[in-house]
């Protein structure tokens, strides 16, 4: 383009794929759909960046790329009923599944993604419309529901009102995982950048440094902390799926404050309130983050999106801030205001009296 103002177009460079693999014969071992596939992230990221919605595509590692794609129902297959069977992939064969789905029809489309020295398959499937509609079992029940820190939710129908209380997976496991960092730290870390340069003697020229490979132990122990915060990750997500299934399976509506996840745990600055000069607060700021990011209140937001979304259900997102729940009485509609630290809330206008997060709901 900056030779002759010419703009090459995604077909234009699938065209030129066949070619390009006589020269590179080490890419005639995987499926032409899985090539054109990456070359479409590559044309999409440079999409990106021509609208101005991105920054200019750069070469990434392959630690951040640890997957590939099938985006039709051509070089694989899978042999299976949702409930595990195996995987058969051309030029590379077959490969058992471990697992169960929730529904199953038709697949579609695949993806082959690694997650923490594990493999996954995440297939795309056509679900026929009669399969769905008996899968829609519900009641037309209404509750509402507050997210919080202690107790990870808090919900009310209008006649019952109940608390679960959050697992704190991550904090249970906290311990283990500084020791782990500590062990590692200890052990020669990779380092991948090759651009720095020593000059041990300034008569003789720099010599470049070169790239540093991790250790056996700082491998083995990277392991181990991979596999802890995996665990983690798959409690929170079991977590949230069983929450979630038993909220929906007697309510079709579902009612719920607006939370912006991402700045409620951005990183504490100087000026704000909960930092003061010289960041002494800190401290506080990133615990209160850590208690945010381990209930998984994104997670749980999300969870009951998609599922309302499969029986036809309705989710209902309560703008915060202009309603202010958590100040507001639910039986006489009085409003004062209320700090954090008070944990019970305690009407001066009729009386009412209740758990803060039950009130808020």
């Amino acid at each position: 383009y900056k030779k002759f103002g010419k703009t090459v177009s995604y077909f234009e460079q699938q065209n030129c794929l066949p070619d390009f693999k006589e020269v590179w014969i080490e890419y005639k071992v995987i499926n032409s759909q899985a090539l054109q596939a990456t070359l479409k992230r590559v044309d999409f990221a440079f999409g990106r960046f021509f609208k101005g919605l991105g920054k200019y595509p750069i070469f990434k590692s392959i630690r951040h790329y640890s997957g590939w794609t099938y985006p039709s129902f051509t070089g694989w297959k899978v042999h299976s009923t949702g409930d595990n069977g195996y995987l058969e992939l051309s030029k590379i064969g077959q490969i058992k599944m471990r697992g169960k789905a929730r529904l199953w029809d038709h697949p579609k489309a695949l993806d082959i993604v690694n997650r923490n020295g594990q493999w996954y398959a995440s297939i795309v499937l056509e679900i026929d419309d009669t399969l769905l509609k008996n899968s829609r079992k519900t009641d037309n029940g209404v509750m509402a529901i507050d997210l919080g820190c202690n107790d990870a939710i808090a919900w009310t129908n209008g006649e019952e009102n109940g608390l679960v209380a959050a697992p704190r997976f991550f904090r249970k496991a906290e311990q283990k995982n500084q020791e782990l960092g500590k062990s590692k730290r200890r052990k020669r870390s990779p380092n991948f950048n090759s651009s720095a340069s020593l000059t041990v003697d300034p008569e003789r020229s720099p010599r470049v440094k070169k790239k540093v490979k991790a250790s056996r132990r700082w491998k083995k122990v990277q392991k181990l902390v991979s596999k802890l915060s995996r665990k983690v990750a798959n409690q929170r997500q079991n977590f949230v799926h069983q929450e979630t299934t038993r909220i929906i399976s007697g309510n079709s509506t579902v009612v719920t404050e607006k939370l912006e996840v991402k700045k409620m745990s951005a990183k504490a600055k100087k000026g704000d309130a909960l930092s003061l000069s010289k960041g002494k607060r800190k401290k506080q700021k990133a615990g209160l983050n850590k208690s945010i990011l381990d209930v998984g209140m994104g997670m749980i937001r999300d969870a009951l999106k998609a599922k309302l979304s499969d029986i036809g259900g309705l989710f209902v997102e309560v703008p915060t801030k202009k309603v202010k729940p958590s100040q507001t009485c639910p039986k006489c509609g009085n409003q004062e205001k209320k700090s954090l630290a008070a944990r019970t809330h305690v009407c001066h206008n009729c009386g009412y009296t209740q758990q803060r997060d039950i009130a808020t709901a």
